[in-house]
């Protein structure tokens, strides 16, 4: 196959087209000791997305060594990884809601996920701003955005009703009594970046580092295989 004429599919040492299956293959879809385009498998495979013992692909890429977006084996991977996890502060009591707490005998505690609306704290659609809460809890909250989810941790308790008449042989009257004590924002959900490490969520200097990678890794693509490919493909539908 000539590599000067480009072809639907071809198919010779030097492979050249859409479709193009040889030991040197260049193509959308290329399969060869060397094989360069988007979709690539060989033994040197330089495309977007490619298996080979030797890969450099801007996407995904499977080998032995190589560089690539994303992929697996001794790859080096470009991208940083997205990883899913919930912002929920974790050590609180148990999670429960309003109502639950309200038929809790005193010294219960649990959390109550919330939100806060305009600076007023809300829970299972009830404003919640009227129980008590601790300094500390205040402190928190002057601090923290005016909107946005918060967990409440909230004490029942239980008080003495003052009486003006004074009856020593009644019972006390007791009310029920409900403190925040601890009051956390927090964000539901967050998809960050993992660093290289796997250890947590990459810096901006390592997303800056990968991103120059990035770019790097296409300008490579692109004179190495992709110029060639588009070229071909236009030689080959014309």
């Amino acid at each position: 196959m000539d590599p000067n004429e480009p072809a639907l599919l071809a198919v010779g040492q030097e492979a050249v087209g859409i479709f193009a299956f040889g030991q040197a293959a260049l193509g959308v879809v290329a399969v060869g000791q060397m094989a360069r385009g988007v979709f690539v498998v060989g033994q040197l495979a330089i495309g977007v997305f490619g298996v080979g013992q030797g890969v450099l692909c801007i996407g995904w890429g499977g080998g032995m060594l190589g560089v690539a977006g994303r992929g697996f084996g001794i790859v080096l991977r470009v991208l940083p990884k997205l990883r899913r996890e919930s912002g929920r502060p974790v050590g609180l009591p148990a999670e429960t809601t309003v109502q639950q707490l309200s038929m809790a005998p005193a010294g219960t505690r649990g959390t109550v996920f919330g939100a806060r609306q305009n600076g007023v704290l809300h829970a299972d659609t009830t404003a919640v701003a009227a129980l008590d809460s601790l300094p500390q809890v205040v402190e928190t909250l002057r601090t923290a955005p005016l909107d946005g989810p918060v967990a409440m941790v909230i004490e029942v308790g239980q008080r003495e009703v003052e009486s003006a008449e004074v009856d020593y042989r009644a019972a006390p009257v007791m009310e029920r009594t409900f403190t925040i004590v601890q009051a956390v924002p927090w964000t539901p959900w967050r998809w960050p970046f993992e660093a290289i490490s796997g250890t947590g969520p990459a810096s901006l200097g390592e997303l800056v580092l990968r991103g120059l990678g990035m770019v790097a890794l296409c300008v490579a693509w692109w004179f190495l295989a992709g110029s060639g490919m588009v070229d071909a493909v236009v030689a080959a539908l014309g």
